[in-house]
């Protein structure tokens, strides 16, 4: 995930498909992503490529596969960098959801703890903000909602934690679209039932128990 350390991201995740737009630095070197073998996957990794390569000068590198070894491979190998929305599929999944729309926008630590006294009173950048969406009355929509992640913040505390990078941006990930769907930590009871979810989604994509201490 070191292409994270150079790039801010905003990306729509839907039910097997991810769509990137790069807000910052152009010069943002190799990427490489994954193309699941689906037919909307594919067609959307290949517009990310034009995208990435054409407006913002990055080397992107597609790598074709099907879900469980592209994730074995990016556990193991490091490789490919991003099949984002396997972790949003997983959840989707575990909670018996068909299509759904997330946006998903990866920021910096100043916007974050904007956003974050903004709308929580707390003047300090956090993880991960979970903002769901209300559909005015009468008309349905697909859209759980919007996730803000913080890059700098993932990477510090998974290198704390002793985590991988790719393991804890997976885990804030699920977490947040949690939130989306209605669960919270606020009580104990909520924050057990909460953290039991995380744990059971995160290991059908072979991540390991986040709250365990190493």
């Amino acid at each position: 995930m070191k292409y994270i350390k150079k790039l801010l991201l905003s990306a729509l995740f839907a039910l097997g498909i991810t769509s990137f737009s790069v807000t910052a630095n152009a010069a943002c070197g190799k990427i490489v992503m994954a193309d699941m073998n689906w037919a909307s996957a594919n067609l959307m990794a290949n517009v990310d490529k034009v995208i990435l390569e054409a407006g913002y000068g990055c080397e992107i590198e597609l790598i074709t596969g099907a879900t469980m070894p592209t994730f074995t491979s990016m556990n193991e190998k490091g490789a490919p960098d991003v099949a984002a929305e396997q972790w949003a599929n997983a959840v989707l999944e575990c909670q018996g959801l068909g299509e759904h729309e997330i946006t998903v926008r990866f920021t910096d630590e100043e916007e974050s703890q904007s956003l974050n006294y903004e709308y929580r009173g707390k003047d300090k950048p956090t993880n991960v903000l979970s903002f769901p969406f209300e559909a005015p009355p009468g008309i349905e929509m697909n859209l759980l909602g919007d996730l803000v992640i913080c890059a700098p913040v993932i990477m510090r505390e998974a290198e704390e934690q002793n985590k991988p990078h790719l393991h804890h941006y997976a885990h804030m990930v699920v977490h947040g679209i949690l939130h989306l769907l209605g669960f919270d930590h606020i009580e104990d009871g909520e924050a057990e039932a909460m953290e039991a979810k995380e744990i059971s989604i995160l290991a059908t994509l072979k991540i390991d128990d986040p709250y365990q201490i190493k």
